[in-house]
């Protein structure tokens, strides 16, 4: 995980954290866990595949969505991520009551965390993304970081933290899904995206401080992302209903939790049944081509699993399960056709006078945090 590499200033073959909700393996100390050892307080928000760890003067710790070992610090903001949780997690098998139910505590808690006026300046994206594009998710995920751009300002405020730092979500997101033109004028999706993250800078600009008292600001990528316009066609799969397919296939297993998209654990109560259900994982396939990869933990008896099958599909195609044919598109769901993918670069904007000779590109993601906080690191 590049954004493991770069909270612990250690490259991934040493922190060995590859996937989504693996972070109870790791062994390295985050940037805010240093600084809390230095008396430097933080607050991190949204931060992907992270702990709060032993940081006490971490004030506020909102994990991702997909970090299922962690809850939010303080306890008291677990309503108002609960919703995106299960959203995240569960967006092609959602159960309308449930959603219902914590939408009602998470505008209540949201109302309570940033004020109405701000929540209603959040349903504004909403409703403008709605009358633009229809109900499309990445209208919900630029609500969502807008929404959380300023309770992150707020919590900054209140708490006078030295470090904040908050991920988002919605460009990287925009880029996989939208980019299907190398003329700009016809990327409504990004240029919607691209707005709304102007809006929130603007923001940070107003609250923080940034320019006005010259406060330290760095806007970080990790990685860019490249068109995939002139590529073989890639496309992303889910499947429907996890637990219906996992029964289908006769795979027995203590629980499973979904990751972003196409991934989840698998954790097992013994070796005999993780055994048993890696099995059949690697023996299911489309059209002679595995479906999954599959990785093993034997230590935490847990199989992390992805859909590896990217191939386009016909309404004919099958999916073989334990020797039986099944339609594929009953079990499994197209998400997109990928239009934009990672590349091993990152970019920095930053206002630093003592990292301004920083030239992006010639730096890896566990380099930066080096550069800014040299006396941190000092064996």
């Amino acid at each position: 995980s590049q954004w493991v590499s770069l909270h612990t200033s250690t490259p991934s073959s040493n922190h060995k954290i590859k996937n989504l909700g693996d972070i109870p393996n790791l062994e390295y100390m985050q940037i805010w866990e240093r600084l809390s050892k230095n008396n430097i307080s933080s607050v991190v928000w949204g931060a992907m595949n992270a702990s709060a760890g032993s940081s006490k003067l971490c004030k506020v710790f909102v994990p991702d969505p997909w970090v299922f070992s962690e809850d939010p610090k303080p306890n008291s903001l677990i309503s108002f991520i609960a919703l995106p949780r299960y959203l995240a997690k569960n967006y092609t098998s959602i159960k309308k009551t449930k959603v219902l139910s914590m939408m009602i505590t998470f505008i209540k808690k949201s109302i309570d965390h940033v004020g109405l006026i701000i929540f209603l300046k959040s349903l504004k994206i909403i409703f403008l993304g709605l009358i633009k594009f229809g109900p499309k998710q990445f209208v919900v995920i630029n609500f969502f970081d807008y929404l959380c751009a300023n309770a992150f300002i707020l919590s900054s405020k209140k708490h006078s933290s030295s470090f904040n730092f908050i991920f988002l979500n919605a460009i990287a997101h925009v880029q996989h899904h939208y980019w299907h033109s190398k003329k700009t004028k016809d990327l409504k999706e990004i240029i919607f995206t691209y707005k709304n993250i102007e809006n929130i800078l603007s923001i940070f600009d107003k609250e923080l401080n940034i320019f006005s008292k010259n406060n330290d600001f760095i806007l970080y990528n990790g990685l860019s992302q490249n068109t995939t316009l002139d590529e073989e066609p890639w496309y992303l799969y889910r499947i429907k209903d996890i637990d219906k397919f996992m029964t289908l296939a006769n795979i027995k297993y203590k629980k499973i939790e979904t990751l972003m998209t196409n991934d989840a654990h698998m954790v097992h109560s013994n070796l005999e049944q993780l055994n048993d259900a890696l099995e059949i994982l690697d023996s299911i396939n489309v059209n002679d081509k595995k479906f999954f990869f599959t990785e093993v933990d034997y230590k935490n008896l847990k199989i992390f699993f992805r859909i590896d099958f990217t191939n386009e599909i016909t309404s004919n195609t099958v999916i073989d399960i334990n020797g039986a044919e099944n339609l594929f598109e009953d079990l499994v769901l197209k998400i997109v056709k990928r239009t934009g993918k990672h590349c091993q670069e990152s970019n920095v904007i930053h206002n630093m006078d003592r990292i301004s000779n920083i030239n992006s590109k010639s730096y890896l993601n566990h380099d930066l945090f080096k550069i800014i906080y040299p006396d941190l690191f000092k064996s």
